[in-house]
């Protein structure tokens, strides 16, 4: 079975709640419910800011959801840490943890570094209103668990309100290129 899906403008394709669920925050994913969730392949993909060339893949930044180009299909995955960015995705909320200001947005962190802000590992003990869909969730001793791309978060209450909290990050290591070679300037395109 082909489990590509054709692009459509309305991302809001999550099976498991109808549509009065969309935006509910008793989801983890309710800021996001209408982006496409992470590592769903797309034959196509919306009009994009910006192409770069890392580690021998296109990747696609439709305003802070990244596609990888693949297998003729264009998988939506998180944004490569080290990858440098001129402006934050709109909505992109901010936080400081242990003094360092950090920017979250759709399941990725960025700090600001020499006027661009970088795609960083999401820092341990990181609080986020919600996370993306295509995670995978566990229950231990009575706690819900979510694992998204090899990073893990609890739900915790703030402020009476679920959030989630990054407890472990096994995210894949980066290959031996670096993200700083990257060619995101030289190689940016008009929006479509």
């Amino acid at each position: 079975m082909n489990s590509a899906r054709s692009f459509s403008r309305n991302y809001g394709h999550h099976e498991n709640f109808d549509r009065d669920y969309r935006g509910y925050r008793g989801i983890p994913f309710w800021q996001y419910s209408y982006y496409p969730y992470w590592g769903e392949y797309y034959w196509g993909i919306p009009s994009y800011d910006y192409w770069f060339l890392l580690n021998g893949y296109n990747y696609y930044d439709n305003g802070g959801v990244y596609y990888k180009y693949d297998n003729d299909k264009y998988q939506v995955v998180p944004a490569p840490i080290g990858h440098k960015v001129k402006d934050l995705p709109k909505g992109a909320q901010q936080f400081t943890l242990d003094g360092t200001p950090y920017f979250y947005f759709y399941g990725s962190f960025y700090v600001q570094h020499d006027g661009q802000y970088e795609v960083v590992d999401p820092p341990i003990g990181a609080q986020v209103e919600s996370i993306p869909d295509g995670y995978d969730k566990v229950m231990i001793d009575g706690q819900t668990y979510y694992t998204l791309y090899g990073v893990q978060y609890k739900a915790v209450i703030v402020n009476n309100q679920v959030w989630y909290q990054v407890i472990k990050n096994n995210m894949p290591a980066p290959s031996n290129q670096s993200a700083n070679e990257q060619t995101m300037q030289d190689n940016k395109m008009e929006k479509k």
